[in-house]
């Protein structure tokens, strides 16, 4: 097997084979060929898995892009209503000197969720 000098001691290259047909016959020739398919089905799956591992991450990225949109749809619309509830929540009244105008009347909650969704 000839391998070239820019490679590491571990590493071999596949592509430079040299078998002469006088040596041991047809038997290295098919081993050859064996090897040469053998390395090309490898570099083929190597291909495969870097393909799936990019839709794997493209996976990923909508999975998140979902959970994101969830979680912003109930933000907009559990926000609001738990302002509503902390102001209409709270004890003004008009016996003890402080107020908002629009929480003690009779269509104030309704005036003031017309408000907020305009």
């Amino acid at each position: 097997i000839a391998s070239s000098n820019n490679l590491s001691d571990n590493q071999v290259d596949h592509h430079h084979i040299d078998v002469s047909e006088n040596s041991s016959g047809p038997y290295l020739i098919d081993l050859q060929d064996s090897l040469r398919f053998i390395c090309q089905c490898v570099e083929n799956e190597n291909l495969e898995a870097g393909r799936l591992h990019a839709v794997l991450d493209k996976l990923n990225v909508l999975r998140a892009n979902n959970a994101s949109m969830m979680l912003s749809l109930v933000a907009t619309v559990f926000l609001p209503v738990t302002f509503l509830t902390g102001v209409f929540g709270m004890n003004f009244t008009i016996d003890a000197g402080y107020t908002i105008g629009i929480v003690n009347q009779p269509y104030g909650p309704l005036v003031f969720l017309f408000i907020m969704c305009w």
